[in-house]
């Protein structure tokens, strides 16, 4: 097993499923890639109000960008070989960025949420 797709929402949870494909990976010797798909959430920031949609999708990447970039750094040097934002729904997001980075599997939590 090559890639694993970890698919990561900053959830209570997200923590679980680092852990999990982080073993997976030292077991079979993968590699991970970090993903985040990223949709207008219940809650949005204030400065969003403010903003045309473009932007808001910006800022909604940008912070998942800084949240798996953050993961990345504490995991051991040549684990992670990507971290990945997508703006969309995150089941077809998931697929979409498993196809594209040719994931021998994907793990993800059962919630989010």
């Amino acid at each position: 097993m090559d890639r694993i797709l970890v698919g990561l929402d900053a959830s209570p949870r997200a923590a679980g499923v680092l852990d999990t494909a982080v073993e997976l990976a030292r077991r079979t010797g993968g590699k991970l890639i970090l993903f985040r798909a990223v949709g207008v959430p219940h809650e949005i920031p204030v400065e969003a109000y403010t903003m045309t949609p473009t932007a808001l999708a910006d800022l909604l990447q940008r912070d998942a960008q800084t949240y798996l970039d953050g993961l990345a750094e504490k995991l051991p040097a040549g684990l992670v070989v990507a971290a990945v934002v997508a703006v969309g729904t995150p089941w077809q997001a998931v697929c979409a960025a498993a196809d594209e980075h040719h994931a021998d599997m994907i793990v993800i939590g059962s919630h989010g949420y």
